[in-house]
């Protein structure tokens, strides 16, 4: 799907600010290829450290904003989810425990979970809030696991999801 504010080509922030709306957060070390981003084999410590320094310098005292292409996204999911009668769970990727122990982060991860608890705490999309943190040695990036790591991720994921849906 694209979106006609964004040119193709562009590459934006998993974090995602609209306090900026003409800057693009810096990721550092991306190997974009045709159909989304290839796999990378070995952790870079020093990309987490480029990253987490960007998001610091963007996202430091600004309140969480969803971005308008990621709010519309979100409206068409609703409607999705209503008219197929679907049930969906929206989770947090992976970040480095660097990145995520990082105050000014969680000031702004703290007020994206409150505004995803409030919007999606019951009903048929579900907001999991939970985080899955990982060493740097096992990321190529602030919030991109290496090609081995995402096994841990996804189980660890699961058993959330578990809890999540028991309750």
């Amino acid at each position: 799907m694209s979106d006609p504010e964004i040119p193709d080509g562009t590459l934006l922030s998993p974090i995602g600010t609209e306090a900026l709306p003409q800057e693009r957060v810096k990721v550092s070390d991306w190997r974009s290829v045709a159909r989304g981003v290839s796999r990378v084999a070995s952790a870079n410590p020093a990309a987490v450290t480029l990253d987490l320094a960007e998001w610091r310098r963007v996202l430091s005292g600004r309140p969480f904003a969803l971005p308008p292409a990621n709010r519309r996204a979100l409206a068409e999911l609703e409607r999705i989810v209503e008219e197929r009668n679907l049930r969906v769970v929206i989770v947090n990727g992976p970040l480095a425990e660097t990145v995520a122990n990082d105050p000014d982060i969680a000031t702004y991860q703290l007020g994206r979970d409150q505004q995803f608890r409030e919007r999606f705490g019951r009903g048929a999309i579900r907001y999991l809030d939970w985080q899955g943190v990982y060493e740097d040695s096992q990321m190529e990036s602030a919030d991109h696991l290496v090609a081995d790591a995402p096994q841990i991720y996804s189980s660890a994921l699961a058993a959330e999801l578990k809890r999540l849906l028991a309750r």
